[in-house]
Order: structure tokens, then sequence, then C-alpha cells
């Protein structure tokens, strides 16, 4: 970035105290991690996503890209209807967002990786249908 008083549209304006310090002509808006119906992330600068291949930290750290679908299907888990479903990168199975954080990381809740919590957490990562 030449002037760090300008923004060149990557978000950088969008963290912190750039907020007041920063110009922006490019009208920067926060934008949402690709698996955000798992991860839940959402108002990133577009400078994060870029820096981990176009997704939020966590996703980049715990699964990478996946692929989420928008239609309404009964989850073969919980067996409720459900807006979204996640295919499963190791079997392919789709199952709905909660039911894949639940297999994923034995919680409906996703903790940061780094915090205190993350000692005391079971990383599952099976499949509840198959056990792959």
């Amino acid at each position: 970035m030449s002037n760090p008083s300008q923004c060149d549209g990557y978000g950088y304006c969008l963290i912190g105290r750039n907020r007041e310090r920063m110009a922006c002509s490019f009208q920067c808006k926060p934008e949402r991690c690709p698996n955000f119906v798992v991860c839940g992330s959402e108002d990133l600068p577009r400078c994060v996503l870029h820096c981990h291949g176009g997704m939020c930290v966590w996703c980049a750290m715990s699964f990478g890209l996946l692929d989420i679908e928008e239609k309404v299907e009964t989850c073969h888990i919980c067996l409720e209807d459900r807006n979204y479903q996640v295919r499963r990168l190791n079997c392919r199975h789709q199952i709905c967002p909660g039911c894949f954080r639940r297999c994923t990381f034995g919680s409906d809740r996703i903790d940061i990786p780094w915090g205190k919590r993350q000692e005391e957490k079971t990383i599952l990562g099976r499949c509840a249908l198959c056990r792959i």
C-alpha cells in the first residue's frame, strides 16, 4: 500500500482503528466466509479472506473450502428439513451444517483453536452415517 491513509481496495480500511483514519474510494464492505453456514464468520475484510485461500482463518486451518449446497432437504442425522447441506470431505455424505459441526468438532459451537477451551474439546472428525 503506497499511501497509508488510503485504502487499496482489500478492506484494510475496515480493520480496527483504520476505520477512522483511512479514506476509502473503493467503498469496501465486509464479506462472509464461503463456509459461513458452518463457521459463522462474517464481517471480514477482503484482505483476511485473500490471505487464507478465500476463506476465514478457522476454515483454512480446520477443513478448507467445503461443498455447501443451498437446498431444502432432510438431514440424514437429525431428520430435520434444513436449507443447506454440507458434503463431508472424506465420504461425500450430505448433512446439515449443525450436524457437520457436531460430527467434526463434537459440539454445535465452534471455539477458536487457540483458546483455552481447545484443550478440553475432543475433535471427532468422523461421519455419523458411515464412521469414516
